[in-house]
């Protein structure tokens, strides 16, 4: 295994140079490790504290989902990445993420419809008398291709808290289920039997949850 060359000055005494062509030279000669610009990278340095491993473990045995919150830049968001380095999940595509937006519904952890897609096809000349499938413009969401993957999985809903107050409740509708019905392509998804999801939902201890009942929705998941 190579290792990148050492940096020609300590990474925290760049602003002591004295001379301002070596100080401006050591600015940009400076490396950012590459752990801290992905997931994925710092996923095997992450180092939980016990009373998350014990938070997980929990999570794990009972099938449950695991809802994080804290203050912004604590690590929420890397536990899920944890978790599925841990198990060899990342290696093997198997960790599925929703980042969350002000608009986003449970159904876009689904699937999504391209309804304007699917209105310029049906106005599309040369399309003309051709049948039209709206299962066309369907695209899957995480958790769709969380049940339609080989074994266990993980799926991450970050940020939850910036979700619509209705989202958590809708979700919860899912999880009890563990299916769902696509009317766009006619088909009902189900988890697999011998397929396992494990959830993790970050939110800022700020705004933990946008409902009351999100601690049943989202606590602890697995399956």
């Amino acid at each position: 295994m190579t290792h990148p060359p050492a940096d020609p000055y300590p990474p925290f005494e760049l602003l002591d140079i004295a001379d301002a062509g070596e100080r401006l030279a050591a600015l940009d000669a400076r490396r950012v490790p590459e752990s801290l610009r992905s997931h994925e990278d710092a996923a095997v340095h992450y180092v939980p504290d016990q009373p998350l491993k014990d938070a997980i473990h929990v999570a794990l045995a009972v099938g449950a989902p695991l809802l994080l919150t804290g203050e912004p830049g604590t690590g929420k968001t890397q536990v899920a990445y944890y978790i599925a380095q841990r198990f060899s999940l990342l290696e093997a595509k198997r960790l599925f993420a929703l980042f969350v937006r002000s608009t986003h519904t449970a159904e876009d952890l689904l699937y999504s419809f391209d309804a304007v897609g699917y209105l310029h096809a049906a106005n599309d000349r040369a399309r003309r008398g051709a049948p039209i499938s709206k299962g066309e413009f369907v695209t899957e969401g995480p958790l769709w291709q969380a049940y339609e993957s080989d074994g266990t999985s993980v799926v991450l809903i970050d940020e939850i808290d910036k979700a619509p107050r209705d989202f958590p409740n809708d979700l919860l509708n899912v999880l009890d289920k563990h299916e769902f019905h696509c009317p766009e392509r006619g088909e009902r998804i189900r988890r697999g039997e011998q397929r396992r999801r494990w959830w993790s939902s970050p939110a800022t201890a700020s705004a933990a949850c946008p409902s009351p009942s999100c601690d049943g929705a989202c606590s602890t998941t697995s399956g």
